[in-house]
């Protein structure tokens, strides 16, 4: 080791002689961050990050030369490590570092509507069922690749969460839920049944609750259970699809698309077309415009 630095995060860096060459791709989500790195040189990172996040990085057969916390893991393994434990890792030449951050306070959140309490933890090493594994990889790559703002990225950060999630569970304890499966997809079903019958936007999850006589947290858990989303979201969801079918069936210009927002309950048009951006990656007025060059 040669050259060393000092980061704006607090850390040290040192690297080994010769031109470095490497990758970093860095993915930004409402909750998560996600960011795969690459390098020619020997690495050794150390120090106190300033960052309140959870790290968990997947070791790959490119990092098996690697050592977390001068330990060496097997690819498969996942290291976890919370925000208060030092940073002590050491990477070989050509390793390849794939890590997903998130707040402790979200991760619980999320934890907490999976039916899921997670136990304290520090600095793990976790060998997650294979197929788990997989699958978290290949959501962080997706997620990586994904148009920043845009509704899969959304879809990605949740499923990342909730792979990660599940990947803890074998170091956490269970609670029992509160409904059997069978009476949840019930109840999901009734819910949607609901909102199906008042799309114009005037439903509210208390009055989902008291048409369905549960509570709001049993609601949640029900939907996130079923479609990874709120029933509130997911509500938002069958609107806006409501709304995109009508535009795309309109047959003259009687019937603007304003107006159309505001039968299934957007009332502000700015709004409107931020949801629908982020649900379909295309503005409402671009597709009447497709749909107009269609009749014309």
């Amino acid at each position: 080791m040669a050259r060393v630095f000092s980061t704006w995060d607090g850390t040290l860096v040192q690297m080994s002689r010769g031109r470095f060459e490497g990758t970093l791709e860095l993915a930004h989500g409402e909750k998560i961050q996600v960011h795969r790195a690459t390098g020619n040189q020997e690495i050794f990172v150390r120090g106190q990050e300033k960052s309140a996040t959870c790290t968990f990085t997947l070791v790959l057969p490119e990092s098996e030369n690697c050592l977390w916390q001068r330990r060496s893991l097997s690819a498969g393994d996942l290291v976890v490590r919370s925000a208060d434990v030092e940073v002590h890792h050491w990477a070989g030449r050509q390793a390849v570092n794939l890590s997903l951050s998130v707040g402790e306070r979200t991760l619980r959140d999320a934890a907490d509507t999976l039916g899921v309490e997670l136990g304290a933890f520090r600095w793990q090493a976790l060998r997650p069922e294979p197929v788990v594994f997989q699958q978290l990889e290949k959501l962080l790559r997706s997620f990586l690749a994904s148009v920043p703002g845009s509704a899969e990225r959304s879809h990605l950060e949740e499923a990342c969460l909730r792979t990660v999630v599940e990947a803890l569970c074998p170091a956490s304890k269970k609670r029992e839920p509160s409904l059997l499966s069978s009476i949840r997809a019930d109840l999901v079903q009734r819910g949607e049944d609901q909102m199906r019958r008042q799309l114009d936007g005037f439903l509210c999850e208390s009055d989902l609750c008291r048409e369905l006589g549960v509570s709001g947290r049993t609601l949640r858990l029900a939907f996130q259970e079923h479609y990874g989303l709120g029933p509130i979201e997911y509500y938002r969801v069958l609107r806006l699809n409501a709304a995109r079918r009508t535009i795309k069936n309109l047959r003259t210009d009687s019937e603007s698309i304003a107006s159309i927002a505001q039968t299934f309950g957007f009332h502000h048009s700015g709004k409107f077309s931020l949801y629908f951006r982020r649900l379909f990656g295309e503005l409402p007025s671009e597709i009447g415009r497709y749909t107009a060059s269609k009749k014309g």
